[in-house]
């Protein structure tokens, strides 16, 4: 099997198709989780015209008609607007921006193909899931919507302008059941079902996903995804470089205040002292290091880690652009181990408060994890940036408690100015000092 059936089979995955299991029916204990895909109909030319006209009669927009190329891609431009959205379409699923690995072979765990894929999805008019899959340097688009009519579910995956239909209704003891309706003649025989399972870990924001490909109920194929939430619907990528890019740019105080502000921090110069003490030992050792805090536009707060004039960490705090959900992404970035460390924070403006959690990558398979709790002061109300900060963090390895880790931060000073010490002008060479480690490698 070539590389241009993994592409259909990823986006077949990735649109409505896993999110079978996160459905309000328990799957029984005596019937698999899976998911199928039957050969297509002898009348599959007619039959998006008749399901373009299903939901006339509803309260829903209409479907395109015909759902083709320029339609699919006019839904991708919408935003993300989780307003109204419809609870069939929701499944339990996260929207926002994915990154993975897919394996593949004809022989389970006998891998012959192995590729980095990442995909965005995101809620638009009320009832359309549409998704961004990119792959092998190609984008590829998917649009699913549900059928109250018929009580089942469609999608349409567009693969180098080629589109594919797809319609899907749910089984009794969970899941969802596909049957293809359209397939571009080139795909066409290459499968008759799909067999699927998958597995959800923390909270969701973690997959791992099994398939078996049959033909004639012959397996002819298996394939391995492991995949990570990485950012809210639409946002910029995370990585090294880009949080390298944000950290160089100066503070802006013109920026209009964000929703978030009752919990990002006040810009400037801020003191930390963290307490850590193992598990089972009563020893407790400080560490004391100072943090630069600046805003660089409407979407990025940079903080930048520093002891003893040496940058310890950096990071990058990003609130989710839906105001309904109080939640913040913090990406920090450890130029000593060279690792991305990406936590999601959880908040509750009634309390000042928030629960946080580490988020799992890609490119680690490390079972070190961390959850805790924080809280922020403003001063005599909530309207003002957060100036003191304290919390306690849980590091567990393989879900074992080794380390407990207590904060507290006070906002000290504004930022300095050119050729002061911690100066824009100071952090800059630091950061480029850092920048040419990471092009070297």
């Amino acid at each position: 099997m070539s590389m241009k059936f993994l592409t259909p089979l990823l986006a077949f995955i990735f649109l409505i198709g896993c999110d079978g299991e996160k459905s309000n029916v328990a799957p029984s204990k005596d019937s698999p989780e899976e998911a199928t895909t039957e050969a297509p109909s002898k009348d599959s030319l007619g039959e998006q015209q008749k399901v373009t006209e299903e939901a006339k009669d509803t309260s829903l927009p209409p479907i395109p008609d015909p759902m083709d190329a320029e339609a699919i891609m006019k839904l991708w431009s919408m935003d993300h607007d989780p307003t109204g959205f419809i609870e069939e379409m929701k499944l339990g699923n996260r929207t926002g921006t994915w990154d993975g690995v897919a394996s593949s072979g004809p022989v389970r765990n006998d891998w012959v193909q192995s590729e980095e894929f990442s995909f965005d999805e995101k809620w638009v008019g009320r009832r359309f899931t549409v998704a961004k899959l990119s792959l092998q340097n190609e984008n590829h688009y998917s649009v699913g919507t549900y059928l109250p009519d018929e009580d089942s579910f469609i999608m349409w995956i567009m693969n180098n302008n080629r589109i594919s239909q797809s319609k899907g209704e749910r089984l009794e003891e969970g899941g969802i059941r596909w049957r293809s309706t359209i397939l571009p003649k080139s795909d066409e025989g290459f499968l008759t079902s799909i067999i699927r399972k998958w597995t959800f870990a923390n909270d969701g924001f973690e997959v791992n996903e099994s398939l078996k490909v049959l033909n004639e109920e012959k397996a002819v194929w298996f394939s391995e995804y492991k995949f990570h939430w990485t950012g809210f619907p639409g946002m910029k990528p995370l990585g090294k470089k880009e949080i390298l890019e944000l950290a160089k740019l100066p503070h802006n105080p013109d920026l209009k205040d964000p929703e978030m502000k009752w919990w990002l921090p006040k810009a400037g110069i801020w003191e930390f002292e963290d307490t850590f003490s193992e598990r089972d030992s009563e020893q407790v050792e400080e560490f004391r290091y100072e943090t630069v805090d600046k805003r660089v536009d409407e979407s990025h707060t940079v903080f930048i880690a520093i002891r003893n004039k040496e940058i310890l960490n950096i990071g990058v705090l990003v609130a989710n652009p839906d105001a309904k959900t109080k939640e913040i992404l913090r990406v920090r970035f450890v130029p000593r181990s060279n690792r991305l460390l990406p936590t999601i924070e959880f908040l509750d403006e009634l309390t000042g408060t928030a629960t946080f959690q580490s988020l799992g990558q890609r490119e680690f398979e490390s079972s070190i994890t961390m959850e805790g709790k924080g809280l922020v002061l403003h001063g005599d109300d909530n309207s003002s940036f957060a100036k003191s900060r304290s919390g306690s963090l849980k590091i567990r390895d393989d879900g074992k408690l080794i380390q407990i880790v207590k904060f507290k931060g006070e906002w000290v000073k504004e930022l300095p100015a050119e050729g002061e010490e911690l100066s824009h002008e100071w952090l800059e060479k630091k950061l480029a000092e850092i920048d040419s480690l990471e092009e070297a490698e």
